[in-house]
């Protein structure tokens, strides 16, 4: 056993490992603010524009796909003028900025490995030390896996940019490393997942007859040997003819309601400062999707305007979520991520989505407990693992061709061009499986919540644990081993604005109420005695939250 002194210089070392995780890895200047964290997300933007011209940039008469998060937020090569280069003048800045940039990340990975390599010489005592070195080694392991992911495929990019061009030899190496990585980052493929085969099959033929007087015959032709591709992966016999599925919608009445960027942005906001998060919602003019980072969550310039239900589900799924685990991991773990954390942050956040927009409508009675659990079947969960799953099966040129008909069709927020270039890695027909953590931690999760309905609970402490803190669906089980001064919960600023629609004269003890029968499965008893309460001497601050609100939801 160790004694006082001894135990404070461990912990005091552990301390100072985690300080310095901060300071040399997850850092404010390079991880933060230089946008480094972008590597982690595997998402990029990419761009073929002058920025101050807006000129096509061309090399060799041929336009480029340079991958702008890399090279330009990353990376801060400088694209105004840049048409006006010479070929050989754009070549040379953009090889520069690659070899700058890997440069970077080389030494951003080699102060993982020292810190890797301090804790190996920490011995754990008791349980919660043993925990803490763990999370923090499979963490920073995992973000030497993301990084070797990313600098292995910088020479695609520069492919795509025509800077350079990938040798076979060279293409067969990189594959080989980065398809041994994405299954250790991202698991499976979807081909090899029977369940999975048989959600986007459904999904994909829902899409397909739901739309098919939009399609041409040769359209319809191609959807549907797609489909029979899709068909034949699996060992279920399923029916050809889909089976309409009935849910309550709690936002589309609101449709009418919609809010300019400006609008969305400031709203966005002042939830967050109901949450008591300190994140902001800010506008990235080059972003081709919305992304959260650990200060930030980013809007593109394309989503101009949104519509009541998108917004509310936003801010479920961005700010309730993803941006309150943030902020709770950072209060015992700093800005270290947890490896795996996307499984469960992803999976909960649709997951919220879908119970904000569907509540008990999307559940089912368990033959064997009684109990009332979630039927998976009746989620509207993400289309990129169906997406991912028709490249698996296609060649490049035809899942381009497939995209086109979706986005040509209004099924799918374009442009084509910067999906196709999102997902696509190689050169040849390999595709980046992130995109699938989206859906196949939806399931996961509905899976974990069913099993705990199931029990009473009992493998838990309660629906909360899960926003906790930014790990693995299974270290949340060690929930009580590091949270001990309690932690920000959800405030469902979502539901707070629809109740505030459908009532007259809202009160903070009712909101509470129409929560706790919305969500069965969470326990409001705290918040509602909190909540009568303050209605004895007329609670101020609820009132005022909702003058505001009401403003934002009143003003055209």
């Amino acid at each position: 056993m160790r004694t006082t002194i001894e135990k404070n210089l461990w912990q005091n070392s552990l301390s100072k490992i985690i300080e310095r995780i901060d300071t040399d890895v997850f850092d404010e200047k390079i991880w933060i603010w230089e946008k480094m964290w972008k590597i982690a997300e595997v998402t990029y933007s990419y761009t073929s524009k002058d920025k101050k011209t807006w000129k096509n940039i061309f090399i060799n008469n041929k336009e480029i796909d340079l991958n702008y998060t890399l090279f330009c937020e990353i990376w801060d090569l400088n694209l105004e003028n840049f048409e006006e280069l010479s070929d050989n003048e754009k070549i040379e800045k953009i090889l520069k900025s690659a070899k700058t940039l890997n440069k970077k990340i080389s030494e951003k990975r080699k102060k993982i490995l020292e810190i890797l390599s301090n804790l190996e010489q920490l011995e754990a005592e008791d349980k919660q030390e043993k925990f803490k070195i763990k999370i923090i080694k499979e963490s920073l392991e995992e973000k030497i896996n993301l990084i070797d992911y990313c600098t292995n495929w910088i020479l695609y990019e520069l492919e795509k940019a025509w800077v350079m061009q990938v040798s076979n030899e060279k293409s067969e190496e990189i594959d080989k490393k980065q398809k041994n990585l994405d299954k250790i980052l991202f698991w499976w493929e979807v081909k090899e997942n029977q369940e999975e085969i048989n959600l986007c099959y459904n999904n994909l033929l829902e899409i397909f007859q739901t739309n098919i007087e939009k399609f041409s015959e040769s359209e319809k032709l191609f959807f549907e040997e797609i489909l029979e591709k899709i068909w034949n992966l699996s060992t279920k016999n399923q029916e050809k003819n889909l089976k309409k599925i009935e849910r309550n919608d709690y936002l589309e009445e609101f449709s009418n309601i919609s809010f300019d960027i400006e609008k969305y942005i400031s709203l966005f906001n002042f939830l967050a400062e109901i949450n008591q998060i300190p994140h902001k919602a800010v506008k990235n003019e080059e972003a081709w999707s919305i992304s959260d980072g650990p200060k930030t969550v980013e809007f593109p310039k394309k989503y101009k305007n949104f519509k009541f239900p998108r917004f509310a589900k936003l801010n479920h799924h961005e700010f309730e979520t993803h941006s309150i685990t943030d902020f709770n991991n950072s209060l015992i773990m700093g800005n270290l991520r947890w490896a795996k954390s996307i499984e469960k942050d992803e999976g909960l956040a649709i997951f919220m989505e879908n119970i904000l927009q569907y509540g008990t409508s999307i559940t089912k009675k368990d033959e064997a407990s009684g109990k009332i659990i979630f039927d998976i079947e009746k989620f509207n969960f993400p289309k990129t693992i169906v997406f991912t799953l028709v490249w698996e099966i296609l060649n490049s040129k035809e899942f381009f061709k497939f995209l086109e008909l979706l986005e040509k069709n209004w099924l799918i927020i374009g442009p084509t061009k910067d999906r196709f270039l999102r997902q696509k890695r190689s050169n040849k027909a390999w595709v980046q499986h992130k995109d699938t953590s989206y859906a196949r931690w939806l399931f996961k999760i509905v899976s974990e919540i069913n099993d705990f309905i199931i029990s009473d609970w009992k493998k838990w402490t309660n629906f909360y644990d899960f926003f906790a803190w930014k790990c693995s669906i299974e270290d949340s089980k060690e929930f009580a081993l590091l949270h001990k001064n309690g932690f920000n919960k959800p405030q469902f600023t979502s539901d707070l604005m629809i109740f505030i629609l459908k009532n007259q004269n809202p009160t903070e003890e009712n909101f509470y109420d129409f929560l706790q029968k919305k969500y069965p499965f969470i326990n409001f008893s705290e918040e509602k005695i909190r909540a009568i309460r303050h209605s004895t001497i007329k609670n101020n601050s609820f009132n005022k939250i909702v003058s505001k609100i009401k403003k934002y939801l009143e003003e055209k």
